[in-house]
């Protein structure tokens, strides 16, 4: 399972750490996040929406 989220991060070529330094929250979180384990908070979602210029609807989607 891919999330988009994880292949922006990828093509920029960004650690889990890097992001999650980025955005203000623990590497575990970010990790959980991209995984779809957790849904972070709006603060959260509007950083990576900032970080990755798209919108959250189009991060958390899954690619096959």
């Amino acid at each position: 399972m891919l999330t988009v989220l994880k292949r922006k991060r990828l093509a920029r070529g960004l650690k889990n750490m890097d992001v999650a330094v980025k955005v203000g929250v623990s590497e575990t979180y970010y990790s959980k996040i991209e995984n779809l384990t957790t849904q972070p908070n709006t603060q959260v979602i509007k950083r990576l929406e900032k970080l990755f210029a798209t919108s959250a609807d189009e991060l958390f989607k899954i690619e096959e």
